[in-house]
């Protein structure tokens, strides 16, 4: 969010703000709101115990869930 503050700003700037310092600069905050968003992808994957698990385990039914938090210790070594 803050990446995309900073481009928001950068963009209203662009006119004050030299070309060998907006090229560099534009190409950072690029890249931090596009590994920002890659980790937000890997985070809801369903594999225990990323944030995806327990949203899958919220919507299965009562019996599949407890089976499937049963992975929970397992987690690191399924990731």
């Amino acid at each position: 969010m803050a990446s995309a503050i900073l481009v928001k700003i950068l963009l209203l700037t662009h006119p004050l703000v030299p070309l060998f310092v907006l090229r560099p600069l534009a190409q950072m905050l690029a890249a931090s709101v596009w590994i920002n968003l890659m980790l937000a992808v890997f985070n809801i994957l369903p594999i225990p115990p990323l944030d995806g698990s327990k949203i899958l385990a919220s919507i299965l039914p009562p019996d599949m869930a407890r089976s499937y938090e049963k992975l929970e210790p397992f987690g690191f070594i399924l990731s």
